[in-house]
């Protein structure tokens, strides 16, 4: 926080929110961010596409999983290049989101993911 308030960002933290408020709060997003090094299977990302944001997010094999860099995300390792770059260039910001939506009603709905999750958890099972 401090090093927010020496850059003059405006930047609000928010612990938790309850899951009915999580589309609302993403939709008032204009692009979202995953830096994270290590995911098992990120839902926060998955729901940020799910609402059309285009998503920067840190170049790791979970994230090369989900996203196809310069068609529905930005996988990075340098991220204020990345945001600066959808902030410069709204046309492919918007791009990327509507093909982030479409990346997850073409692969990730909740059919899919759910049966992807009873298989894994059955092969676990069964070892």
């Amino acid at each position: 926080m401090h090093q927010a308030q020496e850059l003059k960002l405006d930047l609000t933290i928010i612990d938790a929110l309850s899951y009915e408020k999580i589309p609302h709060f993403l939709n008032s997003a204009d692009i979202f961010i995953m830096a994270s090094h290590h995911e098992g299977s990120p839902k926060a990302l998955l729901e940020a596409m799910s609402c059309g944001l285009p998503c920067v997010v840190n170049d790791q094999d979970y994230s090369r999983f989900i996203i196809s860099s310069g068609q529905d995300g930005l996988l990075t390792t340098d991220f204020q290049a990345g945001l600066q770059r959808l902030i410069n260039q709204p046309v492919l910001a918007k791009k990327l989101g509507l093909q982030a939506r479409q990346t997850i009603l073409n692969r990730f709905n909740n059919k899919q993911i759910i049966q992807q999750e009873i298989k894994l958890l059955k092969s676990v099972i069964n070892d």
